[in-house]
């Protein structure tokens, strides 16, 4: 400790001796800066001291009756050179604003980092400020510029799927990667999606409908959406060859086809018919009924599912099919056994009328052999209706049509029935 003491500081007058000592006292305290581990006593302002209770030792200078650090005995005292500093605990600088960053660099006032509020940090560049990132979001006034990237390592990825994300496989398209593997990709053409998959749109539960093209196609084409929504009970179909799609009228077949027999089931899935003693039977096969679940309950098919019905003397049969109002075109056929002269009509149970009727068919004189009465044309309903086939027969008159009587042959139903429909699509011209 190299430091003088309050009584030879300022020197007293003494013998030369002790005088010579008191000189050199004070020239060492000079010479080491007044070192030690504690203040020099008798220190006046703007004196420095060498703190070396302090590891390293600390360079200080007295301030009134403070003393202020200078820094540490260590290369520019422990500071940061001007040149590529190194520091190694916490840099505080200013917030700075918009006009004079925090930050910035020595030429440029107008380009550097300042912060706007206590959680965000805000960059300026050119004047303006280029991004900013806040507590919850990052907002960039600039574009920002990624790398390429693969569909195995995309630009835009995510911490714990780094193989899942966007980059751009191509110029012109962005491209979307899942689990190292491109899905998806948008470019000129549209939104195109890879390797057969489908594209998926979900219900607000957990449902949804899928397109998929078909995993053989041979050729490129296009399918175009009409410009316009279509009417009720339209279907979409091709109005050229160039993939334009069009609304028109449905076209289709619907058929039933019933076997009857009487007095019983033969055949498993028989249904008996309302109030009678034979039953219907389903054929299957393409040609069944779209939704017909032959119990009359759907909105296809009424009463016993059988479509043919004695008509009585009023016309008011029961077994019925439920048809779309348009233009169809209809085949029929009814198998009578043992019947004298039987005639079939399609009836109209909505509009309660007879809208066409088969030839009459007759058997021969002794009623003995079996009948089979059919028809076909072209029908227009204007309104949702119900249709069937109704008949009547006579067993009484040998020969002759006799229909006059009307007389429900309750031992001799009908054996076979069939009824065809075709809807058409058609123009109507002034």
């Amino acid at each position: 400790m190299a430091q003088v003491g309050t009584s030879n500081y300022p020197i007293p007058n003494d013998t030369g001796a002790n005088f010579r000592a008191d000189v050199n006292e004070n020239l060492t305290d000079i010479y080491s800066t007044s070192s030690g581990s504690s203040a020099p006593p008798a220190a006046v302002a703007g004196q420095l001291w060498i703190d070396t209770s302090t590891t390293p030792d600390t360079l200080k200078c007295k301030e009134g009756s403070s003393w202020i650090t200078l820094g540490t005995i260590s290369t520019d005292l422990g500071h940061a050179s001007a040149a590529s500093p190194s520091f190694s605990g916490n840099v505080n600088v200013p917030a700075g604003t918009s006009s004079n960053p925090g930050i910035r660099l020595a030429s440029s006032s107008n380009s550097g980092i300042f912060w706007g509020s206590v959680n965000d940090i805000r960059i300026k560049a050119g004047g303006s400020e280029a991004m900013g990132f806040y507590g919850t979001y990052i907002n960039a006034s600039d574009p920002i510029r990624l790398p390429s990237g693969t569909q195995g390592a995309p630009s835009l990825t995510f911490s714990a799927d780094t193989d899942t994300g966007i980059y751009q496989g191509v110029p012109g398209a962005i491209s979307f990667s899942a689990q190292g593997t491109l899905r998806a990709y948008v470019n000129s053409y549209g939104l195109n999606i890879s390797n057969g998959l489908g594209l998926r749109l979900w219900d607000a539960t957990s449902n949804y409908v899928e397109l998929k093209s078909a995993s053989n196609v041979t050729t490129n084409y296009t399918l175009r959406l009409p410009p316009a929504v279509g009417s009720a009970d339209q279907v979409l179909k091709l109005s050229n060859t160039s993939g334009d799609l069009a609304w028109a009228s449905e076209i289709g077949i619907f058929t039933h086809f019933r076997k009857l027999s009487r007095n019983g089931a033969s055949s498993p899935g028989a249904t008996q018919v309302s109030g009678a003693t034979w039953y219907a039977y389903p054929m299957s096969g393409p040609e069944h009924l779209v939704g017909d679940d032959m119990t009359g309950a759907d909105a296809d098919v009424y009463s016993s599912d059988c479509l043919i019905g004695f008509d009585g003397d009023n016309g008011a049969g029961t077994d019925r099919i439920r048809l779309a109002s348009g233009a169809y075109y209809v085949e029929w056929g009814v198998t009578f056994a043992k019947c004298g002269s039987v005639m079939v009509n399609v009836f109209d149970y909505t509009a309660n009328e007879h809208i066409m009727s088969s030839e009459p068919g007759e058997a021969d004189a002794n009623v003995n052999s079996n009948i089979m009465v059919k028809g076909s044309g072209y029908i227009k309903l204007s309104a949702d209706s119900d249709l069937g086939l109704v008949y009547r027969c006579d067993t009484a008159v040998s020969g002759g049509l006799g229909m006059g009587n009307s007389i429900y042959a309750t031992g001799l139903p009908p054996q076979w029935a069939y009824f065809k429909l075709w809807k058409l699509s058609y123009t109507s011209h002034a």
